[in-house]
């Protein structure tokens, strides 16, 4: 068997383990939880340099989006 068929056929058996409703209760969670992040980002970001919080938000929501971007690209490949 080639790695890659290895591959296939673990992640057929952990996706027959796994719940779809329990993915997407995580992906909701995840959600909440990247919001709140980036709030407290923003505020971290506005009170130091004194800057307006629209600039902050920006300023953090670049890395939040690319870290979330990520994360779902990597739920993609496993459902």
């Amino acid at each position: 068997m080639s790695l890659l068929q290895i591959q296939k056929f673990y992640q057929k058996i952990i996706l027959s383990q796994i719940l779809r409703e329990y993915v997407y209760s995580v992906l909701l969670l995840n959600l909440a939880v990247m919001v709140w992040s980036l709030l407290i980002w923003s505020f971290a970001v506005r009170n130091p340099r004194n800057i307006k919080m629209r600039d902050a938000f920006i300023c953090a929501a670049i890395p939040t989006v690319i870290f979330d971007s990520y994360q779902l690209l990597s739920l993609t490949r496993v459902l």
